[in-house]
Formats: structure tokens, sequence, C-alpha cells
């Protein structure tokens, strides 16, 4: 991955480690704008599970990844439209994940 390219993590309001998907801050907005790059969307899940609060090792267990498709953000566009856009589709994605087996 090249110098310039970042990954954040945590546009959401709710602790990484917790289970359920919080409402993205407008701190996102700003970044993937600012970016002026393609942001892919990802939802990830199953990691509580496998490093639960206060562990030092992982366990084993299941983890899954979804990735979306590209999105291309205006550099005029709005950083609170831009969050929910963002929120959108990482929420579809979790739609589409469904259920993840145990």
């Amino acid at each position: 991955m090249p110098a310039r390219w970042r990954t954040p993590d945590g546009p959401f309001s709710s602790s990484p480690r917790e289970e359920t998907l919080g409402s993205f801050r407008t701190g996102i907005g700003i970044f993937a704008r600012d970016l002026r790059l393609p942001i892919v969307p990802a939802f990830v899940e199953g990691t509580a599970r496998v490093l639960p609060e206060g562990a030092w090792w992982l366990r084993f267990g299941r983890t899954r990844l979804v990735l979306g498709e590209p999105l291309f953000v205006d550099p005029e566009a709005d950083p609170a439209g831009t969050a929910r856009r963002l929120e959108e589709a990482v929420r579809g994605l979790q739609t589409l994940a469904g259920p993840l087996r145990r």
C-alpha cells in the first residue's frame, strides 16, 4: 500500500470491540472528502469473540470481512452527508453478509 494511503479505524461512535455498528461521525466525512481517493466500505464482524476486552491473546473463532465497491467522494461534498453515505454503504454490507455462523 502506498505511503499516502491511510486506513481509518473507528469512524463510528461505538467501541470497535462491540458487535453493534454505531452511527458514523462527521469527521470520517471530512477525511473521505479531503483524501480524494476512492473509499472502500468494509464490514468486519466477530472480532469481539476473537479478541475480547482485556484479552492478551487471540482466541479461535469465526470472523468476517466484507468489502464493498469503492465510493468516490466529491471534493465539495458536505461532510455530514458523506458520513451518512459511508454509513449506509457499510450497513448495506452488514445486511448482505447475514448472520455469522458460530
